[in-house]
């Protein structure tokens, strides 16, 4: 079946063991199964943009962060300390993340999503986003992937063997 697996940030920071151990081996799970099944998994540019400044984020902050390091086992700080990365290997992962998606994971890279940007900035989904979500940026971000889905998926559906698209999170 032509199935796509649209990939979302935490996904990916739990793909990269930049989350705990058990969602290292449940992300890389499914896209194990993903690829033995034929499906494809996908990435969209905006997604890459939003996990590299989070990478990027955490970067900048690691000097000063002791705390979440210790006690948050899901933080990207705590991945971090439990593997011996620092700020510099951080940097690293971002300014090379699509790559290494693409050739360790054979994650496919959907470009120019400015259409469903644009799409997304006016729709329920955003408004919805924006009252839950940490910053508009985000709100934008899931919204975006939405409109992408509605638009692959082509009609509504509500089981999984009837849909050709969905967004893992």
């Amino acid at each position: 079946k032509d199935l796509e697996f649209l990939l979302d940030t935490n996904f990916l920071v739990g793909l990269l063991d930049l989350n705990s151990i058990e969602s290292k081996h449940t992300c890389r799970k499914i896209i194990e199964i993903c690829h033995r099944l034929g499906y494809k998994a996908s990435v969209l540019d905006f997604t890459i943009e939003e996990t590299s400044a989070l990478i990027n984020r955490t970067a900048e902050n690691y000097e000063t962060t002791f705390l979440a390091k210790k006690i948050d086992p899901e933080s990207i700080y705590n991945a971090c300390d439990r593997r011996r990365l620092n700020r510099t290997d951080l940097q690293s992962i971002s300014a090379n993340l699509y790559d290494k998606l693409h050739k360790e994971f054979r994650i496919n890279l959907i470009p120019n999503t400015t259409k469903y940007r644009n799409t997304a900035k006016y729709s329920a989904e955003y408004d919805k986003f924006k009252g839950y979500r940490t910053n508009e940026y985000a709100a934008l971000h899931d919204a975006t992937a939405v409109v992408y889905v509605q638009r692959k998926r082509g009609k509504k559906v509500t089981s999984f063997q009837d849909s050709n698209c969905w967004f893992v999170t």
